[in-house]
């Protein structure tokens, strides 16, 4: 670890050395992480056991995935693997529904997944509701926002209220909250990523209108 110590005289040459090496530091960490990155994509489980500090903020008193959230994520990056997307043909689509009772961390479970796709999969689009607005606003989405800013490429992202989005990449590299009230549907409609992932994550189902999943539907004929 460098350290530069502030006070006393240092020369040009000498201050330009200590720059350009924690310059160098940096950008191995960065490409350290893209690195990462890469090897997680089809590897969940692996990005949420690594890519957070386990213990602190959201995750405090945890020091990694329960047996729950470890089944889901391992049957994820299988079906991942399985389909074996090349970015260019469509594949089917990964469903996963959870039936459960309070308490078992399925927000934060909402939360690395968003963060593990958008990590890993450049230009994907998201989509996140919940039965009401309270629940995925406090819950659901509290918990994707809360997630990202803990994750190694928290710096990646910008983590608000109506969208959280790659850098550079507002309109193309994101997740949104969207209300699931039925008068509401039409907001599910012409999300589609064909050369990456178009996904939705879905809190409290059994309250979700039908005509929410069926509009959901047109957003899963292409891409991964």
């Amino acid at each position: 670890v460098t350290r530069l110590q502030l006070g006393g005289h240092r020369d040009e040459t000498e201050v330009s050395a200590i720059a350009e090496k924690l310059l160098s530091e940096s950008e191995q960490i960065e490409r350290d992480i893209e690195d990462f990155a890469l090897l997680c994509y089809d590897d969940p489980l692996l990005w949420a056991q690594k890519a957070f500090p386990w213990g602190k903020g959201i995750l405090a008193k945890l020091d990694g995935p329960c047996p729950c959230q470890t089944r889901i994520l391992t049957v994820l990056g299988e079906a991942v693997k399985k389909r074996s997307f090349n970015g260019r043909d469509a594949v089917a689509p990964i469903r996963i529904a959870v039936s459960s009772g309070h308490g078992i961390g399925k927000s934060i479970l909402g939360g690395i997944i968003d963060n593990w796709i958008k990590s890993t999969r450049p230009h994907c689009r998201g989509t996140v509701t919940a039965n009401t607005f309270k629940q995925l606003e406090t819950k659901i989405w509290a918990a994707i926002t809360a997630i990202s800013k803990l994750s190694v490429t928290a710096h990646w992202f910008e983590a608000g209220a109506s969208r959280n989005y790659r850098l550079g990449a507002k309109d193309t590299w994101f997740s949104a909250p969207q209300s699931s009230n039925e008068e509401n549907s039409e907001s599910f409609a012409g999300q589609h990523e064909a050369s990456s992932t178009s996904y939705y994550l879905n809190d409290d189902c059994s309250s979700i209108a039908d005509i929410i999943f069926e509009v959901q539907e047109g957003g899963l004929t292409d891409g991964e």
